[in-house]
């Protein structure tokens, strides 16, 4: 599809007369360099939109924020921005913008939400906590739909966090590659920061590093591979390889690649016809060195079983697929396997 400067004066074959797709179209992306280029944008700029949300910045963390400004669900980055599009609480039936912002009070995250509402003055809110603050808009926004007998909102199974967008899993990518978040405890990671992404310097909220007061800088990191249990193999990725100058901070556990790969593995290949036999397994895009790619799934079995089994399927005439585990022990997929197999 081209536009009216461009478009050819003749008839074309593979112009577009509609956006309309009838196929299965893939689509060749960077996460990570997207990832990196929101953080290192810090204007307030139309970033992108998630149904009912419009995501501005992203903002950062500090050091001495890491301890208090995050949840087991949610990380709360000062700076923070983003337009919730929602139910009015002053006229019926109608949509305004909220204007959600996190700031620092006190060395504690305060959240504000600014009501624009076109042809009314703005209000805000803020509170120490994201339900808090939305407690505050979706009250009486249920109430005024109740007394006008509309469509029933209830305000207790909205989250706040849900409505900041914090938990948008989108922002969850970019919020979980912000330098340091490693040290939030208490927070669930549920991507992880990709070792391999080069990541800008923290911003000074003074604008100069002299102008900020002296902290401790030096936290306790969270057993990773690097520590003990990391081959020396799988070490020379980060150290010999790659000359981004964060990789060697970041390394996965591997409990970490194991949830990562429960959640993206359907991203990372695709099963089609093979030239040499049957189905083929084929990645879907480039894949690091020493990433879990995909589960082989089946039933663990003992060596006497397989051998039994095995004879049952080559009278059956099945196809056979088994993997060792070790001496003793054998996954069986060739009923109950996956994709893997």
């Amino acid at each position: 599809m081209l536009c009216p400067l461009h478009k050819l004066k003749g008839p074309c074959e593979q112009e577009l007369s509609t956006f309309t797709v009838f196929r299965r179209v893939y689509i060749e992306r960077d996460e990570v360099k997207q990832i990196a280029s929101i953080i290192q944008r810090g204007e307030r700029l139309h970033m992108f939109r998630v149904g009912g949300l419009v995501f501005h910045a992203i903002g950062q963390l500090l050091p001495h924020q890491m301890a208090d400004f995050h949840s087991v669900t949610a990380l709360y980055p000062v700076g923070y921005e983003a337009t919730r599009i929602y139910w009015s609480l002053r006229t019926n039936n109608r949509r305004c913008c909220y204007r959600c912002t996190i700031c620092e009070n006190n060395g504690r995250p305060e959240f504000v939400v600014q009501v624009i509402e076109q042809g009314l003055e703005d209000l805000v809110f803020s509170d120490s906590s994201p339900q808090a603050v939305w407690n505050r808009i979706i009250e009486p926004v249920a109430m005024m739909r109740k007394e006008a007998d509309m469509l029933r909102l209830f305000p207790e199974y909205l989250k706040g966090e849900e409505l900041f967008g914090l938990t948008v899993h989108a922002v969850l990518r970019i919020a979980e590659s912000l330098p340091g978040v490693e040290s939030c405890q208490n927070y669930l990671f549920r991507y992880g920061r990709h070792p391999l992404m080069e990541l800008p310097l923290m911003i000074n909220p003074t604008g100069c590093a002299r102008a900020e007061p002296k902290i401790l800088t030096h936290y306790k990191r969270p057993h990773t591979l690097n520590s003990t249990s990391m081959s020396k193999a799988y070490q020379s990725t980060f150290t010999g390889e790659t000359n981004t100058p964060y990789s060697k901070q970041f390394v996965h556990s591997k409990s970490s690649q194991y949830r990562r790969l429960k959640t993206e593995w359907k991203n990372n290949v695709y099963l089609a016809r093979s030239r040499i036999q049957g189905l083929g397994l084929y990645a879907a895009k480039d894949i690091e060195k020493h990433t879990m790619v995909i589960e082989y799934i089946g039933t663990i079995i003992r060596n006497e079983v397989a051998n039994r089994r095995e004879k049952i399927y080559e009278e059956q005439n099945r196809g056979i697929y088994m993997f060792r585990i070790n001496n003793e022990h054998v996954i069986d997929a060739t009923l109950t396997g996956g994709p893997a197999r």
